[in-house]
């Protein structure tokens, strides 16, 4: 019994000293897998280079980080495992005490060159430092990457747009010979997967991700795998912060129709409302791309309700001006009534002096003809009256009566001077084109670079037939190729491997976004098109021993560039290659000279720029029809005016100043602004006059009130004078009475004669009268016009039309001939 229990004691502590401990190093030097090993690391791990490796991949969006449609930027969050498989691994768990998968650092294997076509920027997240292999030989690297890639934007339902973006996976320089790339999802389980890990979308809704294989049609080519990822845009803030104002700033418009139309507030309130849409458009500006063939609905939107309100307001100022002509024409029938009464009184005044000369004449009548002298009596006078015959006193009594005439009409004269010299004395008488920064003059392009040159490194193929070898690009020298342009460093990583050919020749394939200096000529923006060079050449080899020649045929380079490119705001149009010998630092050096020539898409410049400065141009001339009375059209043409000069303060961010002739653009928007601020001045000018005129009109009208109340007395005072003048300077008749006639008394008297002095004196003072009257009317029409009630309103009209026309005039030629400059 005891014998027993000894036994089973002594075999329970056999096997438990029996117990191995594994390690994963004993797996590594099982594999003799280290860092110095270059069996695991330089090579395609493959026993047989004919077989190809089968490299799966899985991509997970994990979160939509932003979405720039501007600059044509799709910024995802995403997930990435690679497997393939590499012969030279493998073990048996059971050997190593069930360890069936290790953690390596990712350096140590070699890796497929897998790259996204349109990455444009380094992935801003680091990368997995490590990887796992199982005993079965497969590698898995697991990989988060925060991609800055291009995505061509199609804004034209904005913002209820959905955009479709590709990521599109392929390796640099492998062919199908020795790449093929398979996906592990398919369509419907990538959609799942990232629908239950997705974070944030940001403004976006995801719908789906859609998983395309493209397969090579023969082994020269490159397998790829397209992930389309859709989105569709959350509407509501647009709707609620741009689409709903706008159309609240067209109904604001729709019940403008009950301001009245007789003052100013509707001209300004429908000018405001319109300025406010101006800034809507302005931020619908910065946010839009110019890449749309067609213009997108929501400038329609903008320019469809802009140009309602333009033409409201249009009707407006007509409205506005017919309206003021008919209050003109009110004002103009108050004020003939008003002077018709002034008129009036006036003629009550002549009346009584025409009485006065009435009496005049009675008084003459029944007078006795003297010579006005103090010295002799009318008695004495009256023999002398007698010698006279008839014919001669009616002579003298129709030059009584011409006298009277002429004192009326210089009375007349005497008014019209004293009222002229009254007006004198009153005051006052508006490859893929990545992006292309004009402000900075700098061009940001995405290319492929293939390089290719001999090595001395060469070997004979055999039995094996081994013709190609893809070691990685640090292992081999590499020409040290630079852009002479190129102001900023590559901002896509490097290619990792490159191609060795038995005979020596090395490709090596790489992608670039090149940031390089472009001098931008302007002058026709935004018609314009653009050259921009790319500069290869050596840093220190010289043409001795380094030369630069173009492999492929040019039109190759340009098909190929077109049927890949998602092009932003440009389009592209031509590539010219030309080489050439620069000579640096006494060293000449070999170079080859891309140049890219692209147009500029100006569709969006067209409806968010040129067309709004002309409609503001549109409503300059217009309110020529707005009354110049008022202030309205004052602030009317200013607010105008500082809508242009907000629209050239957006230009002025966008052109640089380093043009060597003004651009065309410019010289729109100054020639514009120009017209409005000489309008602006004429109208200042104008509303001066008129202001001047409506002074001079109303003390007109206070002296006619005045002349109204005293023209009674005027009559009595002329009745007055008149009778003291004739008494003193006219001869007088006496003892005759009324009903008898001159010719009739003279009849009674026996030798009545008149002397002949008497005659030549009233002949005398009717010369004399004459010539007062002459001087008096050359003195009336020598003096100034600008005196006359209503001359500075005909003035400020004839301006107005002068104006109006050399307006219509320098509009048209400046438009005409922009437009040919354009078009050349």
């Amino acid at each position: 019994m005891m014998l027993t229990g000894f036994l089973f004691l002594l075999c329970l502590t056999d096997g438990v000293y029996s117990e191995r401990h594994c390690s994963y190093q004993d797996v590594l030097n099982h594999l003799n897998l280290t860092q110095n090993n270059e069996l695991y690391s330089m090579t395609r791990p493959v026993k047989n280079y004919k077989r190809p490796t089968l490299v799966s991949l899985e991509v997970v969006l994990y979160a939509i980080l932003d979405v720039v449609e501007k600059d044509q930027k799709f910024i995802p969050y995403v997930w990435t495992v690679m497997r393939w498989h590499n012969e030279y691994i493998s073990w048996d768990p059971n050997d190593f005490c069930g360890i069936d998968n290790i953690s390596l650092p990712a350096e140590i294997l070699w890796k497929p060159d897998l790259t996204i076509e349109e990455m444009t920027e380094k992935d801003k997240a680091p990368p997995s430092p490590y990887l796992t292999i199982n005993n079965k030989g497969v590698v898995e690297v697991h990989n988060d990457q925060v991609l800055v890639s291009t995505c061509r934007m199609h804004i034209y339902k904005f913002p209820f747009d959905i955009q479709r973006c590709n990521l599109s996976f392929k390796s640099v320089v492998h062919t199908a010979r020795d790449i093929r790339l398979q996906p592990s999802d398919n369509s419907s389980e990538a959609t799942e997967w990232s629908r239950e890990l997705m974070r944030t979308q940001y403004e976006w809704l995801f719908i789906n991700m859609t998983v395309t294989a493209n397969n090579a049609s023969d082994m020269v080519g490159h397998d790829m795998i397209i992930y389309t990822i859709t989105m569709k845009r959350r509407s509501i803030l647009y709707i609620v912060n741009f689409l709903t104002p706008v159309l609240f700033f067209l109904c604001l418009d729709l019940a403008s129709f009950l301001i009245s139309d007789s003052g100013g507030e509707k001209l300004s309130f429908k000018v405001t409302v319109l300025l406010a849409v101006t800034v809507l458009q302005l931020i619908l500006n910065e946010i839009l791309p110019a890449t749309s063939n067609r213009i997108p609905l929501i400038a329609l939107y903008c320019i469809g309700i802009f140009a309602l309100m333009l033409l409201s307001l249009l009707e407006t100022i007509l409205v506005m001006h017919l309206v003021e002509k008919d209050s003109q024409a009110a004002k103009d029938i108050e004020a003939d009534e008003g002077r018709s009464r002034s008129e009036g009184g006036n003629k009550r005044g002549e009346t009584n002096f025409q009485n006065s000369h009435g009496e005049v004449h009675e008084w003459t009548r029944c007078a006795c003809i003297y010579d006005g002298s103090t010295a002799e009596t009318p008695s004495e006078l009256l023999p002398v009256a007698k010698e006279g015959n008839s014919s001669k006193l009616i002579e003298e009594y129709h030059a009584l009566e011409k006298l009277s005439d002429e004192l009326r009409e210089m009375e007349k004269t005497l008014s019209m001077l004293l009222n002229n010299r009254k007006e004198e004395e009153k005051p006052g008488y508006w490859t893929r084109v990545a992006k292309k920064n004009e402000k900075d003059q700098q061009f940001v392009s995405y290319i492929w670079i293939y390089l290719r040159w001999y090595d001395r490194i060469s070997w004979v193929r055999g039995t094996c037939d081994i013709s190609k070898i893809y070691p990685p690009s640090s292992v081999l020298w590499t020409p040290d190729i630079t852009i002479e342009e190129m102001i900023d460093k590559n901002k896509v990583p490097d290619s990792p491997y490159l191609l060795l050919d038995w005979d020596g020749e090395v490709f090596l394939k790489t992608n670039m976004v090149v940031v390089s200096s472009c001098p931008m000529e302007v002058y026709k923006f935004p018609f314009d098109v653009q050259s921009c060079k790319l500069t290869f050449q050596s840093i220190v080899h010289s043409d001795r021993d380094l030369d630069l020649i173009n492999y492929d045929d040019i039109s190759w380079n340009i098909e190929w560039t077109l049927s890949r490119m998602p092009q932003s705001e440009w389009l592209f149009t031509n590539m010219n290659i030309s080489k050439g010998t620069s000579s640096n630092f006494g060293r000449d050096q070999s170079s080859l000279v891309y140049t890219i020539t692209m147009k500029r898409r100006s569709a969006l410049y067209v409806a968010n720029f040129l067309l709004p400065i002309l409609f503001f141009l549109c409503l300059d001339l217009t309110s020529f029809l707005i009354s110049d009375t008022g202030g309205e059209k004052l602030s009317f043409k200013v607010t105008v005016l500082l809508a242009v000069t907000v629209m050239q303060l957006i230009l002025n961010e966008i052109l640089p100043s380093s043009s060597d002739r003004i651009p065309l653009i410019s010289i729109y928007c100054i020639g514009i602004f120009g017209l409005m601020m000489l309008s602006l001045l004429e109208t200042i000018v104008v509303m001066r006059l008129l202001e001047k005129d409506s002074a001079s009109q109303a003390n007109k009208a206070d002296e006619d009130q005045s002349l109204s109340e005293d023209c009674g007395d005027c009559g009595e005072v002329a009745k007055a004078n008149c009778g003291t003048e004739l008494k003193n300077r006219t001869p007088s008749v006496c003892n005759v009475t009324v009903d008898e006639t001159p010719s009739e008394q003279l009849s009674k008297e026996d030798n009545s004669s008149q002397p002949t002095e008497e005659l030549n004196a009233l002949e005398k003072i009717s010369g004399e009268l004459k010539e007062i009257e002459k001087t008096l009317t050359q003195v009336l029409h020598c003096t100034k016009e600008e005196g006359k009630p209503g001359y500075w309103t005909r003035v400020a009209k004839k301006v107005n039309i002068v104006f109006f026309f050399f307006y219509v005039t320098a509009a048209s030629v400046l438009l005409s001939v922009l437009f040919i400059l354009w078009n050349e």
